[in-house]
């Protein structure tokens, strides 16, 4: 905008606005405000985490409890009434080797950790410390005081850069963002794995068919049209959905063994192509293996095709007063004329009407026929 602004004072844009009204249009709307749209991105928030729950054995010093062992247990096996000397619970809240404990009653119990206690954790082998103790954690912003912060560098080291980015994308809404969630980026771990294999897959079909090779190919078309919808539209995560839609569609087309060699080689180029600038360094690597000489960030966007991206099937749906009373699979394309008489022909919809004229029939986009009786 500042650079906008700028070109537009210093005449710059004299030339093209000139043009621009000789032609018609309004200069100043364009010039002006070149933004047509803010957006803004969603806050990632801290993970939500139950905290450990433990025994503490030590005494009492006046309103705290001063700990000799604290050990780690699975709630379950929480005693369910405390003996003399003993703290259990779960850990809601930990200031260095201070610890909040959830214990009996509406009150948490301060609990001391001193520095030659023991700390016994089963899941953690070895010696272990207070500062391995985990407390609960809410879903609200990541502070360094809460204790709830995601380090990238570690998941980076763990996971790689390419899982890492492909998870950023598909756990929440771009614009919305979303509570973070540990377990959640496995399924993007399986992804990159998975395209990994498939990128370097040898394959050779067993016994060609002319259904799996249309098949393979619709799908691959339908996930170009839509990850280029998804992208334009800021809706990173559903085009990820779609990117393993493919990456299953294609490991089924590899188990069967039925899709043309070229459908299968088209397949693969697409998957990489459109995830290229999710997971940019596992594609480039791939691209490179599959015998392209050239960058996969400096290929064009891959375009599909409507006709062979549109189904042969669809499954109709046919309401009755709104409400779903029958489904029929009928050839894709059908005008809505056809896609109308097929649904008042339909035995089980016949008996729904009662012998009733409908006052209106509905065919919404193709897939649905709305009787309204």
């Amino acid at each position: 905008r500042f650079f906008t602004k700028a070109k537009r004072h210093t005449g710059v844009f004299d030339e093209t606005a000139a043009m621009m009204q000789a032609h018609g249009r309004d200069p100043d709307a364009a010039l002006k405000e070149p933004m047509i749209m803010f957006r803004n991105q969603g806050q990632i928030l801290g993970a939500e985490r139950s905290g450990d729950f433990i025994v503490a054995q030590g005494e009492w010093d006046g309103a705290r409890f001063v700990a000799t062992q604290v050990e780690v247990v699975e709630a379950g096996d929480l005693p369910t009434s405390a003996a003399n000397g003993v703290v259990a619970g779960e850990i809601m809240r930990r200031t260095e080797n201070v610890l909040q404990v959830a214990a009996d009653g509406p009150d948490e119990t301060v609990v001391e950790v001193p520095a030659d206690a023991t700390v016994l954790i089963p899941s953690i082998p070895g010696d272990n410390s207070v500062n391995q103790l985990h407390h609960h954690l809410e879903v609200q912003r990541m502070s360094k005081s809460k204790g709830n912060v995601v380090n990238p560098d570690e998941l980076v080291a763990q996971y790689g850069a390419d899982t890492v980015r492909t998870y950023l994308m598909f756990f929440a809404k771009w614009d919305q963002g979303g509570p973070w969630n540990y377990e959640g980026i496995k399924g993007a771990q399986r992804l990159i794995e998975d395209v990994w294999e498939l990128g370097q897959a040898e394959y050779a079909p067993s016994a060609e068919a002319d259904e799996a090779t249309r098949a393979l190919r619709r799908k691959s078309h339908q996930v170009i049209r839509k990850v280029t919808e998804d992208l334009n539209d800021f809706s990173f995560n559903t085009a990820v959905a779609a990117l393993m839609e493919l990456r299953n569609t294609l490991l089924a087309a590899q188990r069967e063994g039925q899709a043309s060699t070229e459908a299968w080689a088209e397949a693969v180029d697409t998957l990489l192509l459109l995830l290229a600038p999710i997971a940019p360094h596992i594609t480039e690597e791939l691209w490179f293996r599959r015998g392209h000489s050239d960058s996969v960030h400096l290929q064009s966007w891959p375009e599909w095709n409507e006709e062979t991206a549109q189904e042969e099937v669809i499954n109709l749906i046919v309401q009755v007063n709104g409400k779903v009373r029958e489904k029929i699979d009928v050839p894709a394309g059908m005008d809505d004329e056809a896609l109308k008489q097929l649904a008042l022909d339909s035995d089980r919809v016949q008996k729904w009407l009662e012998g009733k004229t409908p006052r209106k029939v509905i065919v919404v986009r193709g897939t649905l026929v709305n009787i309204v009786v």
